[in-house]
């Protein structure tokens, strides 16, 4: 237990969106989800991310990276969490080859999210769920809710990322 209410290590986040082969962006905020495939904590924040996509429905450009090593085949991510994500209508799923995303952001955790506002500015930096592998009510979740149905110039709220590390070799 002492373990699931331990937060991983959370980077610091670019405050501005910039233009990115991968993630497209358009008039609406942008949400930004790191995923390690194999991090079963993560699990948590896809149901979470659900109810992100259920109660701001066509309001938010949602985007999916899950991480595959270099020289592993995107087979290598496309487990129970992938298929779980790639459900969840309206959202890009994408894999993270190398993790090049990943150090762009500076990810450190898998269940780290970014929300940039339609400006592409940074508005929330953190995790979604109330602790490793837990759902339910937290700062994080309503937050970004929140945040998406007002699309305005806000402060940025940080949140405690609860997932696996990026940078553990063990994971990789």
């Amino acid at each position: 237990m002492q373990y699931e209410g331990f937060p991983g290590e959370k980077g610091r986040a670019p405050q501005f969106l910039a233009p990115n082969k991968i993630i497209k962006t358009t008039n609406l905020p942008t949400l930004i989800l790191f995923v390690h495939p194999r991090c079963p904590c993560t699990r948590a924040t896809i149901n979470e991310l659900s109810i992100i996509m259920t109660k701001c429905k066509d309001k938010v450009n949602a985007n999916v990276l899950f991480f595959t090593p270099t020289g592993y085949p995107d087979s290598w991510a496309k487990t129970d969490t992938y298929y779980s994500t790639k459900l969840i209508p309206q959202v890009k799923v994408y894999f993270d080859r190398g993790g090049k995303q990943i150090k762009r952001f500076h990810a450190l955790t898998s269940g780290h999210v970014l929300l940039y506002d339609s400006s592409k500015k940074l508005i929330f930096s953190g995790g979604i769920t109330k602790s490793r592998g837990n759902i339910g009510a937290n700062l994080g979740l309503y937050s970004v809710i929140e945040k998406i149905k007002a699309n305005k110039e806000q402060k940025v709220t940080e949140t405690s990322v609860y997932g696996c590390s990026f940078t553990k070799k063990k994971l990789i």
